[in-house]
């Protein structure tokens, strides 16, 4: 899906980047792929608030169903972020949105219009990654960051990030590396500039030796939470707290983990009725076509592939009435040699082609009479009749073929 990209009807991929939207966990759907129904009954109980933020990028998790679409989010609080003294956060690790201005060394962020709250900051450690359905949508109430100042608060959020690196280094300092024997070959190395930045190449080639080696953790990683958004931010009241945000994640973890162990279970279970749905249809097919023979049908369910033995088929009365249908054509054969007393068709049938043979040179009264004659007899090239041979006489027409037929 290609993003800003403008649509016929005016609308655009949603939710656009920068772009402030609503939040609410969609619990069930969340829990949905744990295929739980006890773990859908406790998701269906769980409360949930609307929470604030602005779309900053795409996400990491990628839907190959292409229902979805996984995005990064800055939450946006009331009132400065709580600092944690053990994970070394401090209060100013933050910005604010205007219409707040309080912070002390830093400028507020300037949105396309004013936030209907004024205590709002973005703490430099509060994204969460969701996912929505892909969907289109007008931009015109939403209220979104400008590109200038997107930029400032990226270069806020990397300064708080290198600050928070400081801190736990300043606390827990690294043991001071060895020192190397001087060579040729190490002196070589160190004089060699390396860039600033890599090329395109070489930034791309390092992401694909990354993604290589990361292919097996992504296939294993969950997808994140799914969440209703809206561009109306104006109908949430009051804006929660988003740490109320990443409890109510774990919760959504800890329900799929309950439906995670469960699941042997759930296999097992599943396994029992798909064989007790099996010996039913089998004791509904006896009984329709009349076999004697015993289905094994449970050591097919819980042998393995050596052990599973085949069920006797009697050769006589077989069980599938396809293959009764086939057995019975086998043992009676329609071609080949004449039956001593073939069928009551086949005589019809000769019958039809000697008068068909034979209208020609006779009437339809003479043909009837010398049947009468005959009999129900089975005519064979071995007896031969008078009236078989081709006589010389005037070429068949339609209007006598007419009169045999409406006869």
């Amino acid at each position: 899906m290609e993003l800003h990209q403008e649509r016929v009807d005016g609308t655009y991929p949603f939710p656009d980047i920068p772009a402030y939207v609503t939040i609410k966990l969609d619990i069930v759907g969340s829990v949905s792929i744990g295929q739980d129904e006890e773990v859908s009954a406790k998701a269906a109980k769980v409360s949930t608030k609307t929470y604030v933020g602005y779309v900053a990028k795409t996400g990491n998790w990628y839907d190959e169903g292409g229902e979805f679409q996984a995005f990064q989010i800055n939450l946006l609080r009331p009132g400065l972020p709580r600092a944690f003294s053990e994970d070394f956060k401090e209060e100013t690790m933050c910005i604010p949105v205007f219409p707040n201005s309080e912070h002390p060394f830093r400028e507020p962020l300037k949105l396309n219009k004013p936030l209907p709250w004024t205590t709002c900051y973005h703490s430099s450690f509060e994204r969460v990654e969701l996912r929505v359905p892909i969907a289109f949508a007008s931009t015109e109430m939403a209220t979104i960051m400008p590109m200038p100042e997107l930029k400032r608060h990226m270069k806020a959020l990397l300064e708080d990030q290198h600050r928070l690196q400081e801190l736990k280094e300043a606390a827990h300092p690294s043991p001071p590396q060895p020192l190397t024997p001087y060579s040729q070959s190490s002196s070589a190395a160190v004089d060699e500039p390396a860039p600033l930045r890599g090329s395109i190449s070489t930034r791309a080639a390092s992401v694909s030796m990354e993604n290589d080696a990361d292919d097996e953790s992504l296939e294993t990683e969950p997808a994140p939470p799914i969440a209703a958004m809206s561009y109306d931010i104006s109908a949430v009241g009051d804006l929660p707290d988003p740490q109320d945000l990443f409890e109510e994640i774990k919760i959504i973890e800890q329900l799929l983990s309950e439906a995670k162990e469960r699941a042997p279970t759930r296999k097992a279970r599943a396994a029992e009725e798909t064989a007790r749905a099996i010996a039913e249809a089998n004791r509904l097919d006896d009984a329709a076509f009349g076999t004697s023979h015993k289905h094994n049908t449970e050591s097919l369910v819980t042998a393995g592939p050596a052990d599973a033995q085949p069920p006797m088929q009697s050769s006589s009365t077989p069980a599938n009435p396809i293959r009764a249908v086939i057995t019975f054509f086998d043992q009676h054969s329609f071609w080949g040699a004449p039956a001593e007393h073939p069928p009551a068709i086949f005589v019809a049938l000769s019958q039809w082609k000697t008068r068909l043979c034979c209208c020609r040179g006779q009437s339809y009264e003479e043909n009837m009479l010398e049947d009468k004659d005959i009999g129900p007899s089975f005519v064979t090239a071995e007896q031969p009749r008078a009236r078989d041979a081709p006589e010389a006489g005037p070429p068949h027409t339609a209007d006598t073929h007419v009169d045999f037929i409406s006869a």
